[in-house]
Formats: structure tokens, C-alpha cells, sequence
């Protein structure tokens, strides 16, 4: 049997409130459904100075915001998905990407642009953290910009063959059928 330790903070997850569409809720999920409502919650733990005691508030959330925890940290910071990251390997100069679950993968991957769906493995690189692009519109705007400048650079090599594959080619077709 493993004995390892219950970590509360790995079923956390982030989202906005309904109530001002800005303020970034920390807490645990909370699902509710009778006849045609349906409440999506987020359970805080708070603090209060004049009774010196943690209590749990609910509050409402937008659905579409929620940001899963990975379980990676940096830092001592959880990284949630559509966190906004800066990525290096090596000496390379930095270069932005988010985090995304993919479903193929199953597992919690780098996207490198908006635009595309190429991924990269998370444990390849060294991270850091810039923001959100779920949570907030400016992070948003900073990686399809990032993507769009990234892409109009892209060009693709013409792939050039060496004369030994080019001579196995030119053999290899006179066997092919007509």
C-alpha cells in the first residue's frame, strides 16, 4: 500500500468570478445542477483576523475560465494550465508558450503558438512564469502577437537530397510500374 502524502494543493484550480469578471479565484471546484440552473463554484479558504480562524467561502465562477493545477511546480509555485511561460533550452534566448492538456498526449504539454497546434514536453525546458492567457486579456493579446510574429518569420527549408539518395531514387524508379 503507498503511503505517500495527501496533497490538497494538486486538486486546486483558478478561474474568474461572475460577480466582477476580473478578481482570479484560487480554490476548489464545485459543480451544481437542478433542472435547467447549473452553478459553477469555486470554494476559497479564508482567513479572518477577528475570530482568528480559516472558513471556506463559495463564490460564483465563469465556467470558461478554469485553469486545472498540473502538479508542476517552479518555484514553489503550482503551474495551472494556460499559464503563460517563458521557455529555454539551454542557452538559447527565451521564447513564450502556454500550457495545454492534450488529449492525444494525455498529458500536460507547451503549445508554442495560438495559431497551431504543435506542442512540446514540458519537462524538456527550464520555465518561468509570466501570467495567464485564460485569465487575463493582456497575456492574451502578448501571445497572439508573439504567434502571429512567430509565424509570418517561419519559412520552410527546401529539402535538399545528397547525391547517393538522389541516385537511389533515380534506381528505385525504374522499377516502379508504368
Amino acid at each position: 500500500m503507498n503511503k505517500s502524502k495527501f496533497n490538497p494543493e494538486l486538486y486546486k484550480c483558478k478561474a474568474i468570478s461572475l460577480a466582477d469578471n476580473k478578481t482570479v479565484l484560487n480554490g476548489y471546484y464545485s459543480y451544481h445542477s437542478s433542472g435547467s440552473y447549473s452553478d459553477h463554484s469555486i470554494l476559497v479558504d479564508e482567513y479572518d483576523d477577528e475570530i482568528g480562524r480559516v472558513y471556506a467561502n463559495m463564490y460564483e465562477i465563469n465556467p470558461y475560465t478554469i485553469c486545472r493545477n498540473t502538479g508542476i511546480k517552479i518555484n514553489n509555485d503550482y503551474l495551472y494550465e494556460f499559464d503563460l511561460v517563458l521557455y529555454r533550452n539551454g542557452l538559447s534566448r527565451p521564447e513564450l508558450g502556454y500550457v495545454d492538456f492534450d488529449d492525444f498526449q494525455k498529458s500536460y504539454v507547451l503549445r508554442t503558438s495560438l495559431n497551431y497546434t504543435s506542442y512540446k514536453e514540458l519537462r524538456l525546458f527550464d520555465l518561468e512564469k509570466v501570467g495567464n492567457i485564460v485569465l487575463s486579456d493582456d497575456d492574451y493579446k502578448r501571445m497572439q502577437e508573439y504567434s502571429d510574429q512567430r509565424d509570418s518569420n517561419y519559412s520552410p527549408e527546401p529539402k535538399v537530397e545528397c547525391r547517393s539518395t538522389q541516385r537511389l531514387n533515380k534506381l528505385a524508379k525504374q522499377f516502379l510500374p508504368r
